[in-house]
């Protein structure tokens, strides 16, 4: 694992990890994904801060690029908010689903309100380019999927 080859840049890749008993990220991406699989690239961490349940890189080299990964495989409501503290304008945090940029910043929160259905398995990346920021994701409270109306006298 690392960072892509001249050739292929901007090439996304599928990676499966299971968190390790003890990790610092696993309770906020639990928390936010609804997912147990996840990948890291790069020069910052990223942890789950226990105070308040959001995840934060923590410093990487200035110009350095990290990416958090995660492979989602179940029914999910995604309601984050993604936003870069402390940056000089020159940070980017990106949000993708299967390659697909949702979601940009560069220091402002931005709101992301998804459902995910998975048939196949989807890659959630988060992709954080630093200059002077750190980057947070603060799991916003959601309302749980709905489910299915099993009421006989609905007929369902």
């Amino acid at each position: 694992l690392g960072p892509p080859r001249d050739n292929d840049r901007g090439a996304l890749y599928r990676l499966a990890f299971s968190l390790e008993a003890g990790s610092q990220l696993a309770p906020g991406l639990a928390a936010l994904t609804n997912s147990g699989q996840y990948g890291l690239s790069g020069a910052a961490s990223w942890q789950t801060d226990p105070a308040t349940g959001h995840l934060t890189s923590t410093a990487g080299t200035p110009d350095s690029v990290s990416r958090l990964m995660v492979q989602v495989d179940s029914a999910t409501l995604l309601d984050f908010a993604m936003e870069i503290r402390d940056g000089d304008g020159n940070d980017s945090f990106s949000f993708f689903i299967d390659g697909v940029r949702i979601a940009q910043t560069d220091g402002d929160p931005v709101e992301v309100h998804r459902e995910l259905i998975p048939t196949a398995p989807v890659v959630l990346m988060w992709e954080f380019h630093r200059s002077a920021g750190s980057a947070l994701i603060r799991d916003l409270p959601s309302e749980a999927l709905p489910e299915a109306d099993s009421d006989p006298e609905s007929g369902n």
